[in-house]
């Protein structure tokens, strides 16, 4: 019974705490999608207004497989997926990406990145910083 009283405390707590939550997220994201727009060959395939502000699926179309990439990020610590989470362990194109008309090859070369209120700005940077190793910046005008 303590385990479940602890359980109803912490979602209460996280209940409570909820609207400011949702800011962190939203503004983690936003810091996020900026570093990636000023990346050349990155389609953000989930759009602020259609998506979870949790979310972040993006195409590299520059790389030859999303494999490549997802090693890189894997080896500097930084957790990312290459499909949906209910189909992590299958290593075909998402079907909702196919669905919303991208080719079987930009729908390979997606990664999913997934925020939290622990996720933290540095953490954000370093994300940033590995993928500035695969695409180059964009020209500046």
């Amino acid at each position: 019974i303590p385990g479940i009283v602890s359980f109803g405390m912490k979602c209460q707590e996280i209940l409570e705490n909820l609207p400011d939550i949702e800011k962190s997220v939203q503004s983690l994201r936003a810091e996020f999608v900026a570093g990636l727009e000023k990346l050349t060959m990155v389609n953000i395939h989930s759009q602020q207004e259609y998506c979870v502000p949790h979310i972040i699926n993006c195409g590299f179309l520059s790389v030859s497989s999303a494999a490549e990439l997802f090693i890189s990020l894997d080896e500097a610590g930084i957790c990312v997926s290459t499909g949906s989470a209910c189909s992590s362990a299958k290593a075909v194109p998402s079907r909702v990406l196919l669905a919303m008309g991208y080719s079987p090859v930009e729908a390979s070369n997606s990664i999913r990145f997934s925020l939290s209120h622990n996720t933290n700005s540095e953490e954000l940077i370093a994300t940033l910083a590995v993928l500035n190793k695969f695409l180059p910046a964009k020209a500046r005008s």
